[in-house]
C-alpha cells in the first residue's frame, strides 16, 4: 500500500530537522573535543608593559605593528608572547609615544617598566625573576613613582618584604603563598605607613605589586595577579 500523504510529510519533517541540527550538533562536538590551548613555540619569549601615569590608557605596538590596546595606567599587562630576538615596541596614548628596544631571550620574561610617557622619558627594562617552585609564590615590585624611594612591609611592620625600591627599579621574592596584607613606608621607616594593600597568593602563583601616584599626585599600591596572553598559533 502506498505510504499516506501525512506519513510522507512526517517524513520530510523529521530529515528537514535531522539536516537543521546536525551542524549545530557537529559544531558542539568539535568545542568539546578542543581541551588545551595552542601552545607557545619552545623559544618563545615574554615581554609586557607597564605605564604608570599619561592621558589615556594606552596601546602597545610591536615592530610597526598594532598588538595591545586600551591598557589602563599602573596596570600591568598580560604577557606577550613573542619570538626570541630583537624587538621595537611603541607605546602610545593620547597623542604621546615612547620607543623602546628590547633583546628578549628565549624562555626569558621582561617588564618593560615606564613611569609616564613624557617626552624624552625612558622606559626601564627589567628581566623578571622566574619561580621554579610550584609550592611557593613569587612577588615582583616595581615603584612607578616619580621620586618616592620605598620599603615594603608585612602591615604589622614585623617583616621587611623589599628594601629601597627606588623609582623605575624593582626587586622579587619567593614567598608562601598566604594572604598577605602590607603597607609602603619610607626608606627606614618600619613604623610609618605611606600606604595600605592586600594579596592573596596561591602555590605557584606570580605577582606584581605596584607603587605609583594617582592623578592627584597622592602615592598608592595595587596588586595585580600576573598573566599571559592567549596564545594564537598561525595556521
Amino acid at each position: 500500500m502506498a505510504p499516506s500523504m501525512q506519513h510522507l510529510r512526517r517524513s520530510s519533517l523529521r530529515t528537514l530537522l535531522f539536516l537543521l541540527l546536525a551542524p549545530v550538533v557537529t559544531t558542539a562536538i568539535a568545542q568539546q573535543t578542543t581541551l588545551y590551548d595552542p601552545q607557545p613555540p619552545a623559544n618563545s619569549a615574554y615581554v609586557r608593559v607597564i605605564v604608570g601615569s599619561g592621558s589615556s590608557d594606552v596601546d602597545v605596538w610591536v615592530n610597526n605593528r598594532p598588538r595591545l590596546t586600551k591598557i589602563p595606567l599602573s596596570t600591568p599587562s598580560a604577557y606577550m608572547v613573542l619570538p626570541a630576538g630583537e624587538h621595537e615596541l611603541s607605546l602610545r596614548a593620547g597623542g604621546q609615544e615612547v620607543r623602546v628596544k628590547v633583546k628578549a631571550e628565549s624562555s626569558r620574561s621582561l617588564t618593560v617598566l615606564a613611569t609616564s610617557l613624557d617626552k624624552g622619558s625612558k622606559p626601564n627594562v627589567i628581566e623578571d625573576k622566574i619561580n621554579s617552585n610550584r609550592l611557593k609564590a613569587i612577588i615582583s615590585a616595581y615603584n612607578l613613582s616619580p621620586k618616592q624611594t620605598v620599603d615594603v612591609w608585612t602591615a604589622d611592620g614585623q617583616t621587611q618584604v623589599f628594601n629601597a625600591v627606588s623609582p623605575g627599579a624593582s626587586a622579587s621574592l619567593v614567598v608562601n603563598p598566604i594572604a598577605l596584607a602590607y603597607k609602603v613606608t619610607a626608606p627606614g621607616d618600619k613604623a610609618g605607613t605611606l600606604v595600605t594593600g592586600q594579596l592573596t597568593m596561591t602555590p605557584g602563583g606570580a605577582y606584581t605589586v605596584l607603587v605609583t601616584t594617582d592623578k592627584s599626585g597622592a602615592l598608592q599600591t595595587l596588586a595585580h595577579t600576573n598573566v599571559i596572553e592567549k596564545y594564537q598559533a598561525k595556521p
